[in-house]
């Protein structure tokens, strides 16, 4: 794709095999060779260390257990298959509160070639496939890279391919790409590593079209890099055009022959046709997602100090393009050294290497500037995991300058270059894993198993409990709370960690003032009494000295189990517990509700379910709405006993405390509101969260505020914390600044929520009639309902148009209702409820799909 001349001209001498690796066959085994050392001495420093590639972060919140996941579904639809049943689950309702699978774990394994050899892999083997996997990719990376440079250096003389010294300059800079500090820091989530693969082959596919040879490959790797993953497919897509770009401007056909880029433009949208079956349902979610269109700020530069580490960092493990919020590992560069020997030596050919130039100084601007990463990420926040384009960059300009200078001529030359880069790459990976102890950052060897199995969810599944319900749960002081558990232990429950997630879901969350590190991230719901029974959560599962988290009503502890550590947990059940499809007798405008703080529609939800749009005149409007909960409201002066301005808190130290005291109430929730709170981050760079702690007697909550210049920033300003459930009447409570730093805060409320009678009347009231002998099948549930008055049917599902609901047989429109669930208004009379499920999109992009296959068709019939 870019070289420094027209052609590479270097006539290989009769060299000993080891020297010459111009055969294919023998390079691969050279190759194959070269990497199994490097890998095993890279990852030792992890293994040898009792740690798996699974890492304590993402990777055991979603990377392993969707993979996990991936390959028991594999096995369930070809056994169904095989038994005759044809039908594909498109819907989990373990997946949080339920959802769509397609769209939910398409980011981490859906679509990915490599997830599918999970089909194969039982579930106590997926630690060792997990590594496996890990590594394997990093190999392919280096095989893309190597074909790519390979196609290139034989171009011009195809018939004379196995003259041409390509291979030494192949292996040097597949290692200097492969581990290169991007990928070996990518292993955190091992499907980054996919674009490494993908990138080489695309170009490669490209430069046969350019070379007028036949366009197949580059459209199945255009289709391949999409159904793979559709975030990274941007900058892929990017990357793609600019080296095509760069490449058409020096052949000086840009313009001259533009039949040419709109055949490659062509080709790449029959790619994008083919993959439309699974980036349709995922770009509709992606669009409907709270992640999308949040403003972030960014700087039109980096700090002084990020920019006197670069170059240090451009041959070492530093982190001199660290961004708010984004890991580290996503912006380091770190090459063997002799990448920094080519580049300068590139530049000392004044009249060579011209697309090579311009490519560097084009991708450096773009890695050295904020606007680079925020370009790149889809002008969403400033994020540089399109680095890999870099290496890619860095890694060709090392090949090519090798070949190009006649470094390989001699044997003695070869094998320094080699052994030097092997060597180098090698002190990376320690200087990484072992030096850096990076290593800490991943899971006990044979422990992920274990974890996603002897769990305190053990406890949930002993019940036999066949009735629809969810479940709440705190892992307090476990050596890691682990998201997404659920999955693998069939569980119904509130909390989740996708990146995608129902809009409705992240807007009930916000109304609510639910604190959620991230906006597709919800740990459990606050314990807050209300909100867990009109969810249909029936048991609380939290360590046994654990009591001050649980919530009202649950007073009868039922079951206990021990995880694989030995620690003790308990459940609880909910003796108010709403059974699914439960009932309003009256609906409460929208307007009304949005008046409410978060306290006050907790209430509300009790009495009247909130509908979006106008009922029939036979559903009744709630006209008394009953409000009990008694706040003290705090505003923020001049003068006030944390010190600062108006609206401004100014903490003077780490863990500095505040207490107040305040009137409550007894049998009561407590809770602490901080309104209109932003976090003033002392540096561009750094500082971008501070934990903000509440302690009422026994019980602690916490929420992370961030500044707006944090990636996961969603705009969020109030923050609502449950203190959890009291009999008796508490007066005082204490805040705790993590950090000190300053804040904006428009005020502090403390607010009393009492529990009595009147809460166990409402429930009683709502769960009068009821659906019942309720039916979950693949894509659906069902139930039946017999009313003697008008009333709407709660469907404590997730509200999607994915949705169709059907009555008594006949096609009903299900509405929108309490911000995130769907209901269906009935008149007295006997039905039966039938909902199915697909995935919004899925047909649409089946039919795109089928265009594309049906050009492809074409193409190859040599019709277009």
């Amino acid at each position: 794709m870019i070289l420094g001349s027209e052609n590479i001209k270097l006539e290989s001498k009769k060299n000993f095999p080891i020297f010459s690796l111009n055969d294919r066959e023998y390079y691969l085994y050279v190759y194959s060779l070269v990497f199994l050392v490097l890998a095993s001495f890279s990852f030792f420093w992890i293994w040898s260390n009792g740690k798996s590639l699974i890492t304590l972060g993402d990777g055991m919140h979603q990377h392993y257990p969707f993979l996990v996941y991936w390959g028991k579904y594999l096995r369930q639809v070809f056994f169904n298959f095989i038994g005759g049943n044809f039908s594909i689950p498109l819907y989990d309702f373990n997946i949080g509160y339920g959802s769509d699978i397609i769209t939910s774990l398409h980011y981490n394994v859906i679509g990915d070639p490599l997830a599918l050899l999970s089909f194969f892999v039982p579930m106590r083997f997926s630690e060792i496939f997990y590594d496996f996997l890990t590594v394997f990719r990093m190999y392919l990376a280096g095989i893309a890279f190597s074909f790519f440079y390979y196609s290139i250096a034989s171009r011009k003389t195809p018939s004379k391919a196995d003259e041409i010294e390509w291979g030494i300059p192949a292996l040097v800079g597949s290692v200097c790409y492969v581990f290169s500090t991007y990928a070996l820091t990518s292993i955190f989530a091992p499907f980054f590593i996919n674009q490494m693969i993908y990138l080489p082959l695309l170009l490669a596919g490209a430069e046969n079209i350019l070379d007028g040879k036949k366009p197949y490959f580059f459209i199945i790797m255009v289709f391949v890099a999409l159904v793979s993953n559709f975030y990274f497919f941007y900058p892929t897509s990017f990357l793609t055009v600019f080296f095509v770009l760069i490449r058409l401007h020096f052949r000086k056909i840009l313009f001259k022959n533009w039949k040419i880029p709109l055949r490659i433009t062509f080709y790449y949208f029959t790619g994008i046709l083919m993959a439309c079956f699974i980036f349709i349902p995922n770009l509709i979610a992606l669009l409907q997602s709270q992640r999308f269109g949040v403003s972030h700020p960014f700087d039109l530069f980096y700090t002084f100090d990020m920019y006197k580490q670069a170059l240090l960092a451009f041959i070492s493990v530093s982190y001199p393009f660290a961004m708010p919020g984004v890991p580290l590992h996503f912006e380091v560069a770190g090459f063997p050294l002799i990448c920094l020997f080519a580049i300068v030596a590139m530049f000392c050919k004044r009249n060579k290497f011209s697309e090579l130039k311009v490519s560097f100084i084009i991708l450096t601007l773009l890695a050295l500037l904020p606007f680079g990463g925020y370009l790149l990420n889809a002008f969403s926040y400033v994020s540089n995991r399109w680095t890999y384009g870099y290496s890619f960059l860095i890694a060709l300009i090392t090949a090519i300058v090798i070949s190009e200078l006649k470094f390989t001529y001699s044997k003695i030359v070869k094998l320094v270059i080699v052994v030097f880069t092997v060597t180098n790459a090698a002190f990376t990976a320690y200087t990484l894993y072992e030096l850096k102890d990076y290593k800490r950052e991943f899971m006990d060897k044979d422990k992920s198993y274990l974890t996603e199995t002897e769990n305190h969810f053990k406890a949930i599944n002993t019940l036999n409990d066949k009735n629809f319900f969810r479940t709440e749960d705190i892992q307090y002081y476990t050596f890691i709370e682990i998201r997404n558990l659920s999955l693998l232990m069939g569980v119904k429950t509130v909390g989740f960690f996708y990146s995608l997630v129902n809009p409705y879901v992240s807007l009930f969350n916000s109304e609510f003032e639910l604190y959620n590190h991230q906006e597709h991230e919800l740990k459990n719901l606050d314990t807050r009494t209300i909100l867990g029974t009109l969810a249909n959560v029936k048991y609380f599962v939290l360590p046994s000295k654990g009591s001050s988290f649980l919530p009202y009503g649950y007073e009868e502890e039922i079951s206990q189990c021990t995880n694989f550590k030995g620690e003790v947990y308990s459940v609880f059940k909910n003796k108010y517990a709403l059974p699914f499809g439960y009932t309003y007798s009256s609906f409460l405008p929208r307007h009304v509700y949005q008046s409410l703080s978060p306290v006050q529609k907790q209430q509300a939800l009790l009495q009247g379910a909130v509908i979006e749009e106008k009922l029939d005149e036979e559903f009744k409007e709630l006209s008394d709405l009953t409000l009990r909960e008694q706040t003290l409201f705090l505003p923020i002066l001049e003068g006030n006993n944390v010190g600062g301005q108006l609206n401004r808190l100014i903490i003077p130290s780490d863990n500095f405390t505040v207490s107040f005291n305040f009137n409550g109430i007894a049998n009561s929730e407590t809770y602490i509101r901080l309104c209109n709170m932003s976090y003033l981050s002392e540096s561009k760079y750094s500082g971008l969260s501070n934990v903000v702690m509440a302690t009422l007697g026994t019980s602690m909550r916490a929420s992370e505020v961030l500044s707006k210049r944090a990636s996961w920033y969603s705009g969020k300003k109030y923050f609502m914390l449950n203190l959890g459930f009291n009999n008796d009447k508490k007066d005082s409570l204490a805040v705790v600044f993590q950090k000190s730093g300053i804040f904006d805060c428009q005020s502090i409320e403390i607010t009393s929520l009492p529990f009595d009678q009147d809460y166990q009347d409402k429930i009683e009231s709502l769960k009068q009639n009821h659906l019942e002998n309720v039916e979950e099948f693949t894509n659906g549930i069902k139930g039946k309902i017999s009313l003697s008055e008008n009333k709407i049917l709660l469907l404590s599902i997730p509200y999607s148009k994915g949705w169709k609901a059907y009555v008594n047989g006949k096609k009903t429109k299900l509405l929108r209702t309490n911000t995130m669930f769907m209901s269906l208004p009935l008149k007295a009379g006997n039905y039966d409820i039938t909902l199915k499920y697909i995935t919004p999109g899925l047909f649409t992009g089946l039919i795109f799909s089928l265009v594309g296959v049906g050009l492809f068709w074409l193409i190859i019939k040599k019709k277009l």
